[in-house]
């Protein structure tokens, strides 16, 4: 917190008043909403959605400035937001995201984090996500780049020898012929690039961090989204229960890791037929998994990272494919293909095994460059 009002100084006594738990009067240029907002947040009032719906809005159009639209993230961070709070902040993004519209009888699925728990693993969710692929699941996934790693979803997936800039069309095109589709997120949620410089200099997880996961372009409604707190494990199930998520898991691992861990228990809330139920743990023995050690799951950068999903894809045996197992069947039971996330393991060990994971990827990697070079074409033409 000291380094964050040192880069924003005046933040200081809005941030130091919400600290101690005080309402102080602010500055007469903050707008009207933010300075209400913020009194009840320094109060420790919750905010009704329609509230941070109007508050993200002015923030993603820029109608407040870095200053205020800080306050109010550490504000509500300091509180701890709740599932409305999310819910309201979803709804302002939707608005101002470019979709992809897929036609497909199958649900979409999605294995998706909040980042942020800084373990430095290699990409277990996207690599995990072709397994899950591999097995039948119809994956729409999202992501970006590294913000706390040195490789992030749309890194790996580059480095993999896949394009990350297709149209919407081909994106659905791609989920819809090949299983598997990526969206790059900063090309679907464009409104928001202005915020990262603010968001890096915060150098803390802040509202944005909640959202990007609830927010898949294509409308998933079947998903498993890591936390990095264990106090959003039923703040966010809430959230996404009220954005029309049909069946989802909202997981943590006891050493931190924003996946299924096999380092020990995970604890997890799951969304299902319209109610969020309560916590619970799972174990990796409950999958026939042995409990690995947190430094063998360790990445690098995305072309160490590429060659670590080339090898479990291709049947490597060892910790990297077993946390890249429950992930997955954890994708696949969600997905309604297993009807438990043990019968969602074995399956996505017959995806591995069989070739079909692998032939997933490669599928995807040769559709992105054939897209892009129609594009291409067609401008050309043109």
């Amino acid at each position: 917190m000291q380094q964050v009002i040192s880069d924003h100084p005046d933040l200081a006594d809005v941030v130091y008043d919400l600290v101690l738990g005080r309402a102080k009067s602010l500055d007469a240029t903050v707008i009207p909403l933010i300075s209400l907002a913020l009194g009840q947040l320094a109060d420790h009032q919750d905010l009704p959605a329609a509230t941070v719906d109007r508050i993200v809005d002015m923030i993603v159009d820029g109608t407040v400035s870095d200053g205020q639209a800080g306050a109010f993230l550490l504000a509500l961070r300091v509180k701890g937001e709740t599932g409305d709070e999310i819910f309201g902040g979803a709804e302002a993004m939707r608005r101002a995201t470019t979709p992809v519209e897929v036609r497909s009888p199958e649900p979409l699925v999605d294995i998706t984090s909040t980042g942020g728990d800084r373990l430095g693993t290699f990409n277990i969710s996207t690599t995990a996500a072709f397994v899950a692929a591999g097995a039948g699941a119809r994956v729409a996934k999202s992501g970006g780049r590294g913000q706390h790693s040195l490789s992030g979803a749309a890194d790996l997936i580059q480095a993999l020898g896949a394009r990350i800039d297709l149209s919407p069309a081909d994106i659905a095109r791609c989920i819809e012929q090949v299983g598997f589709g990526f969206m790059f997120a900063p090309l679907h949620h464009r409104a928001v690039r202005h915020l990262l410089p603010l968001r890096r200099s915060l150098n803390t997880p802040t509202l944005f961090n909640l959202l990007g996961p609830i927010l898949n372009p294509a409308g998933v409604k079947r998903q498993i989204t890591g936390v990095y707190h264990p106090r959003y494990l039923t703040v966010l199930a809430d959230a996404m229960l009220q954005l029309g998520f049909e069946h989802a898991l909202v997981i943590r691992g006891e050493d931190g890791l924003d996946e299924i861990s096999i380092t020990g228990p995970t604890s997890v809330v799951e969304l299902k037929d319209g109610t969020v139920g309560p916590p619970f743990q799972i174990h990796p023995d409950m999958f026939g998994l042995r409990r690995g050690d947190a430094t063998t799951l360790v990445g690098g950068d995305a072309h160490h990272n590429a060659d670590i999903t080339r090898r479990i894809l291709c049947g490597e045996a060892g910790a990297t494919r077993d946390i890249v197992l429950v992930n997955a069947g954890a994708a696949i039971y969600v997905a309604g293909l297993a009807d438990s996330i043990d019968e969602g393991v074995e399956r996505a060990r017959e995806s591995i095994d069989s070739g079909r994971a692998w032939e997933k990827l490669t599928a995807f990697v040769d559709f992105t460059r054939a897209a892009t070079l129609a594009s291409s074409t067609d401008n050309l033409s043109a």
